[in-house]
This record gives structure tokens, sequence and C-alpha cells, in this order.
């Protein structure tokens, strides 16, 4: 908040007008998301568990748009396609490896 009131103009009205914003980022980002993330990193193992929150970004791109009516954009899909076939390929490579 100090560098907030250092080189930015916070003004209520402003607040007022992204009040879901702030409130969807406070509760449910930080508080709700942060504690699940650790209640789960706590039953998984640690590989597993890397590449699950490797997704993170993907899943922030997908609520953005959904919930808060974010645009995508070409790159942001070609993105979110390029991590989620990173995963599915480090999970599946391992798989095929076994199988031969």
């Amino acid at each position: 908040m100090l560098l907030a009131f250092t080189w930015e103009d916070p003004k209520l009205s402003n607040m007022q007008i992204e009040w879901f914003e702030i409130l969807y980022t406070g509760i449910f980002s930080a508080g709700i998301g942060y504690t699940l993330q650790i209640i789960a990193q706590h039953k998984v193992n640690p590989a597993p568990a890397a590449i699950i929150l490797s997704m993170e970004s993907v899943f922030a791109v997908i609520a953005g748009w959904i919930l808060l009516n974010q645009a995508l954009d070409t790159q942001k899909i070609l993105g979110c396609l390029a991590i989620f076939s990173g995963v599915i390929i480090v999970q599946l490579v391992p798989i095929i490896i076994k199988q031969k």
C-alpha cells in the first residue's frame, strides 16, 4: 500500500468500480486458492505436484476469461495450448515407454 500511495493516486471511486475484481483476487485467488494448494501439495508426490502447478497460468487465464470477461487473443490461447500439451506429453511418455 505504501508503494501505491507513493506512485499512484488511489481513489475510493475507482475501487468501487472494480470491487468484484478486488474481492475475487483477495478472497478466492489468495485466500481459498493458496489454502487449497497447500493442502493438496502436502498429500501429493513432488513431481506430479510440480507438473500440476505448471498449469497455474493456464487456469488463471481461463478463470479470467470466464469470470472476468477478459479477452483471449491468439497468443494467449497458443500459450495455454503449449503448456497443456507439454504437461500431457510429460505424463504420457513414461506410460508409453513402460508399454514397450
